[in-house]
């Protein structure tokens, strides 16, 4: 199974939800059956998934880049060790 095509949007008149190509992904509502027009709350956490989820290939890209410097100073060994974590992390299946 493969994820809804990047880019994501959030919509242009709800702005808690998050929108794909011209079909909608997801609704960030505490309550969907009791839907509001000020969903403060919602609208960032639309927008913090829509930048997740359209940032998601270039940071794998970037920590991918970082893991295959092969510098060997201790200095480096840090950002390895958290590239090499957050990679496993984004490349999850959950």
């Amino acid at each position: 199974m493969s994820a809804t095509p990047r880019p994501w949007r959030v919509h242009d008149r709800y702005d808690d939800e998050v929108w794909a190509g011209g079909g909608w992904v997801a609704a960030c509502v505490p309550n969907p059956d009791k839907r509001s027009d000020e969903n403060e709350t919602g609208a960032a956490n639309a927008d913090l998934i829509v930048r997740a989820v359209n940032a998601h290939d270039a940071l794998v890209a970037a920590l991918r880049g970082i893991i295959t410097l092969n510098h060997t100073p201790e200095t480096y060994e840090s950002a390895i060790s958290a590239a090499c974590a957050a990679l496993k992390l984004a490349e999850s299946d959950r």
